[in-house]
Parts: C-alpha cells; structure tokens; sequence
C-alpha cells in the first residue's frame, strides 16, 4: 500500500556494458579545466545523452560542480533537458538542495513550474532531499505552491515525513504552510506514512499542529494510522502505537497534552530519593554513612543512565538531570539552614544574606530552566542591509547562516 522507495532514475545503476564519456568522467572527478578542454574541442558534447537520457547539465547538478555548470551554461547546455523519467536538470539540483545551482538556473532561463512524468515539482525533489534551505528559496523566490500534489497526490509534506526529514517536516508544518490533513489519492495523510515510519517526533510534531483529530482519518483500505503502525513489528513502532492509541481517545479538536507527569516526576526524582536517603539514615546509626553511600552511588547510576530525551512519542527532553543538579542546591540550602545558619543566628546579617544568597540561586536556575531565552526576528546586516535567502543563493553567506528555526540570516 506504502511505496518503499520512490523511482527517481538517479538511483538506476549503470549497467557494466555502458562505457562513459569523457567528459562525464571530469563531470564526476569535478575537473572544470579538463572539461573546458573537451568542450572546445568538441562543443557538441555539451549535449551528448547518456544513460537514462541524463545530459551533462543533468550530472552537474546532481553532483553539485557550480565550476562545470558555468562553463556548460556558457556552451549552451539545455536547461530544460528531459530525463527518461521527465526530469529536468532543475530537479537535480533541487534534490540535491545547493540553492546556488537552483538560483543559477532559475535565473539561466529555467523552467521552474516543470513536472516529471509523475507530475513532480520542485517542492517535491526538495522534500525529498530535505533541504530547508533550498525549500524555503523556492517558497519565497517563486510561485510554487507548498501543497502541490505529485500523480499520486502526494503533497511536499507527504514526501518530507516518508523520507523521516524532521527538520523540514517542523519547517513545512509552521506558519500554515502545509496542511497535515491532506490525503492522497490512496486517501493517506503525512500522518499515516510517519506512523508506518515509526518515527515519533514527526508523528508528534503532526498531532500538535493538525490536532488529534488526524488520528480518526482514514486510507482507501479503512487503516487509521493507529493501525498503520500496528503491522509493523519494530520496537518503535509499538511505542508509537501506545502513544497514538492513547491520544485517539481524546477530544479530536485538541492538541495532545504531553507527558506531565513523567516529566515532573523526572524532575524531582534525584530531590526525593535524596530527602528519602537522609531521612533513613538516621535509624541506621553507625551504619547510616555505607547506607547513604549505596543508595546515593544508586541515584547516580539511575540518572547516569537516563537519555537526553523522555521515552515518550513527544521526546520531550528529560529533566532528571536539572532535577539531579536542583537537589544538589536545595539539600545544601536545608543543611546549612538547619545547621550551619542556626549555630550563626545571632549574628543576623550574615544570616540574612546566606538567605538572599540561597533564594537568587533558586531563583536564576528557575529562570534558566523555563524562561524565553529570546527568537532572533531581524537578519544580520551587511551594509546596511538585511540578509535574505539570496544571499545565500548568490553565495554572499553560508546555508549556515541561514537559520532554519526562525528564518532569518545570523
């Protein structure tokens, strides 16, 4: 019902028998100088087809050489050449997700509104590759529409969660850009194919923007994706399972609450297993101390082997290690306050200022552990002059400069 690979051509091996040209060859090896040559000496070759139809210009952009597309652009390379799939050579580099070649040739005359013979788009060789970068250029540059539907009607969104690219899943799914509910013509939504996926971020992270009411959405065959999941057998899939099976009883116009209770009890795990430790100590007398030392070399190992993220579809991240790190604070804060400040009382301003001392603590590591540490909403500036995606597109900045989580230039 799920296909398990789609058929691009570049994953068409080629066969012994066909012997290469030259000048694919320096294509391969990324030699600019020595396919200059070849082309001066032959400029027909700038147009010679190899396997699959694939020209040239094809290769380039499926190997990323910006060198030989300029020299093949100035030859007279075919832009809109067409593979045996339809494929053009903007499809390449689309998949590929180098937003310098896209830009080069949407810029050289490119077609960008093409479709291959399965009626894919640009936005859907980006979903395949996963770039953020690449996909937020052509939302932003062009008029393709996010939500595009290939032949078989599957959207950017679809082809993002099939290839488990989290990433731009979350970059697809905020600001409206792409509807979760969307279903092929196999009526499957993105929601399906990450539960089949067994990933459960995206699954999650699709419950949280299109709600719970995802879950109660139906295939052609009448699977929900409750029970997508369920025929796989992998250790994943049942923990999606579980999640999922739990939040489809809930009201469908709610996003799913996440794991609260987990989460806080994480979190004063290391302070309650600690207060439990020194309280027993005190009925074991002269052996309190091995008893304290057992049990707290026990936490330790407990928290040690914690992940960084909860064992929960949300993976929301773990807070046993603060709460390791809070206990240590207020386990101080209560000796000192029990012992050493009582034998100190009389002399009030010292007393007072442990207090004030001990209460900033507290307070900092709560602001540090919940307060906004702040979006960066405006680009860098160069001259004046605000970044945008172009600049990375004309190579005056890196794809690292590019921030993926609040779109600007940094």
């Amino acid at each position: 019902m799920y296909p398990k690979q789609p058929s691009y051509s570049t994953y068409v091996q080629t066969p012994e028998q066909v012997i290469r040209s030259d000048l694919l060859q320096t294509i391969d090896q990324n030699q600019p100088h020595i396919c200059e040559e070849l082309i001066k000496a032959d400029p027909k070759r700038v147009h010679e087809i190899g396997w699959n139809n694939l020209t040239p210009l094809h290769q380039v952009c499926l190997r990323g050489n910006l060198g030989i597309l300029q020299i093949l652009l100035r030859n007279g390379a075919k832009l809109d050449a067409r593979s045996s799939f339809g494929e053009t050579p903007l499809h390449y580099a689309c998949r590929r997700g180098d937003v310098r070649i896209i830009h080069i040739l949407i810029k050289a005359g490119s077609d960008v509104t093409a479709i291959d013979k399965q009626s894919r788009t640009c936005m859907h060789f980006v979903a395949s590759g996963g770039s953020v970068v690449a996909m937020h250029y052509l939302g932003t540059q062009t008029q393709l529409s996010y939500d595009a539907k290939d032949g078989v009607g599957d959207t950017a969104l679809h082809l993002a969660c099939f290839h488990r690219h989290f990433y731009l899943v979350n970059y697809l799914l905020r600001k409206g850009r792409s509807d979760p509910k969307q279903q092929n013509i196999k009526g499957i939504t993105a929601l399906h194919i990450a539960a089949q996926m067994g990933n459960s971020e995206i699954v999650w992270k699709l419950l949280v923007v299109g709600h719970c009411g995802l879950l109660h959405i139906k295939d052609e065959t009448g699977d929900t994706p409750v029970d997508v999941a369920r025929k796989e057998m992998t250790s994943r899939h049942k923990e999606v399972v579980e999640a999922l099976r739990y939040y489809s009883s809930q009201d469908p116009h709610t996003a799913p609450a996440g794991p609260k209770f987990t989460w806080y009890s994480l979190l004063l795990l290391p302070f309650m297993w600690s207060g439990l430790v020194f309280y027993l100590s005190s009925y074991f007398n002269s052996h309190a101390g091995y008893f304290a030392l057992i049990m707290l070399i026990t936490l330790v190992v407990i928290v040690g082997r914690q992940s960084h993220r909860i064992h929960h579809a949300s993976r929301w991240p773990n807070p046993v290690h603060l709460g390791a790190f809070a206990a240590g604070i207020l386990h101080c804060i209560i000796a000192a306050y029990g012992r050493i400040i009582a034998s100190m009382w009389p002399c009030y301003f010292t007393g007072l200022a442990v207090m004030a001392l001990s209460v900033s603590c507290l307070y900092y590591l709560y602001y540090l552990s919940h307060g906004d540490p702040g979006i960066l909403k405006h680009s860098k500036t160069i001259n004046g002059r605000s970044l945008t995606i172009v600049d990375v597109a004309l190579g005056r900045c890196k794809e690292e400069h590019f921030c993926i989580y609040t779109e600007v230039g940094i």
